[in-house]
């Protein structure tokens, strides 16, 4: 999707969520590394919730969920991990929700507001996306952060 469809995704998204002030929730994946200056073509949308915040997103978004399901995966050093996962369909466009119900919540005390457009948005740091994705292994997302990290600090 291009600059235009992501930031009227997420418009959708906080207008829906715009008086729920108790969800804890930012967004992640390739969005997340656009919003923080790295050109990356984004496919869908992802977004990391809590327990409370997944059913809210559940409510929410009734109309829009394709399929929600629990399931174990090899995530974090090898380990079995339990996540909670909400998938829509908004616009023709997916957006995944998760909660990684087996992690430490201390990740959401990171959360900074990234900016794309005229739309402010939870995000991660890019440190602390880069560990995240050393923690699953994602090669592809790491040397992504590292090459840009290394030509933004010099």
């Amino acid at each position: 999707m291009n600059e235009k469809e992501l930031v009227n995704l997420i418009k959708i998204i906080q207008i829906k969520l715009r008086d729920q002030k108790n969800i804890r929730w930012y967004i992640d994946g390739s969005a997340s590394l656009l919003i923080s200056g790295i050109p990356i073509t984004v496919n869908d949308l992802d977004i990391t919730t809590d327990d409370v915040g997944i059913n809210h997103f559940k409510i929410i978004f009734e109309e829009f969920i394709k399929k929600y399901e629990i399931v174990e995966k090899d995530l974090f050093d090898n380990k079995k991990e339990k996540l909670e996962i909400l998938l829509l369909n908004i616009d023709d466009y997916e957006v995944e929700i998760i909660n990684y119900i087996d992690r430490s919540k201390e990740i959401f005390d990171h959360i900074e507001i990234g900016s794309i457009s005229d739309l402010n948005v939870p995000i991660l740091p890019l440190n602390k996306m880069l560990e995240f994705y050393k923690t699953i292994n994602r090669q592809k997302k790491i040397k992504i952060i590292k090459d840009f990290l290394a030509l933004t600090t010099t």
